[in-house]
């Protein structure tokens, strides 16, 4: 509340399952699942005390989530960050109940997509700014603050949270963290993006806390 009326900004939380070294997904995508049951039933809960859940159009592409919280009557709101609004239109996230936005660039006249204009009867498509061929995510944040969405937790893969964390747009954290060890360069990371050039960069925690599900670890602070 504190920083939406002084910033008009919502407040985020980016969420993560991770392995030991770091790793959401196998070489070959394979993601399911990395955390135990009791930390997805946790995980699950959590969804139902944010305003807005958002991902990313490749974590629709590769795992189809629904978004929805479980034994909760309360929906976020489900955005999917997509610039070039390529999110299937029969992805789970359409599924009832809840709103979806679907964050996108802007289009000149006559350039629409029958994709798009699909899509736009499914979702609302809300056009924010561009910043270096992508969504503006500070843009995107203002705009979401104008329809009144005062706190987003991220579950993204680690294209979308390694840009929120560049742009320093990242609150707070909960980082699951599962006792295996998936290994290979190109399995998928939990934080990319361009990240700190020397150790000195490096974003630094505060208010650490720390949880026990079954064999997992919740690792909760603030940035």
């Amino acid at each position: 509340f504190i920083k939406f009326i002084t910033r008009r900004m919502p407040l985020v939380t980016v969420k993560v399952a991770q392995s030991l070294d770091g790793r959401i997904a196998t070489r070959s995508g394979d993601s399911k699942w990395i955390s135990s049951d009791v930390s997805r039933n946790f995980s699950h809960r959590q969804r139902q005390y944010f305003d807005a859940v958002m991902v990313g159009v490749n974590t629709v592409r590769r795992d189809n989530p629904a978004l929805t919280p479980w034994f909760s009557r309360r929906q976020p709101v489900k955005i999917v960050v997509d610039s070039q609004l390529s999110t299937p239109q029969d992805a789970r996230i359409f599924e009832p109940p809840g709103k979806v936005v679907l964050v996108t660039l802007p289009v000149g006249p006559g350039q629409e997509t029958p994709n798009r204009s699909v899509l736009a009867t499914k979702a609302r498509i809300l056009e924010v700014k561009t910043k270096a061929g992508q969504v503006d995510l500070r843009d995107m944040f203002k705009k979401l603050a104008r329809m009144d969405i005062t706190s987003v937790l991220v579950e993204g893969g680690g294209t979308l949270n390694g840009s929120l964390f560049d742009e320093r747009l990242v609150d707070k954290v909960m980082f699951f963290i599962s006792p295996r060890i998936i290994g290979g360069k190109d399995a998928i990371s939990s934080v990319m993006g361009k990240g700190a050039l020397r150790l000195e960069g490096a974003l630094k925690l505060k208010n650490v806390r720390m949880r026990r599900f079954q064999e997992d670890i919740l690792v909760e602070a603030d940035l």
